[in-house]
């Protein structure tokens, strides 16, 4: 079997997987800071590329309160769905 069509059964197999188990939320960490944000986005958006995914639960860390997570993640909110198109679920964590 060539690499391509390889590739494409593969490919398939994952389409199939998505439509039986359906879509879950990934969820990812990330930490209120600037960079750690770019990061997440990123990830974000390779994951919804590579794997189809189009809901992603977050869950903030090293917020000073929780306004600030809660800002944290609706700004990240709001620049997944518009540029990207997924979904994204506020994952609310006890902070220390």
């Amino acid at each position: 079997m060539s690499e391509r069509l390889a590739q494409h059964a593969m490919g398939d197999q994952a389409d199939g997987l998505r439509r039986l188990l359906g879509t879950q939320a990934v969820t990812l960490t990330v930490a209120a800071r600037e960079t750690d944000l770019i990061d997440a986005y990123a990830r974000i958006k390779r994951i919804a590329r590579e794997q189809g995914c189009g809901c992603f639960r977050i869950a903030v860390t090293h917020a000073r309160s929780a306004e600030e997570a809660r800002t944290v993640f609706d700004n990240l909110q709001r620049v997944a769905r518009e540029y990207l198109g997924v979904r994204l679920e506020y994952a609310d964590i006890p902070l220390p």
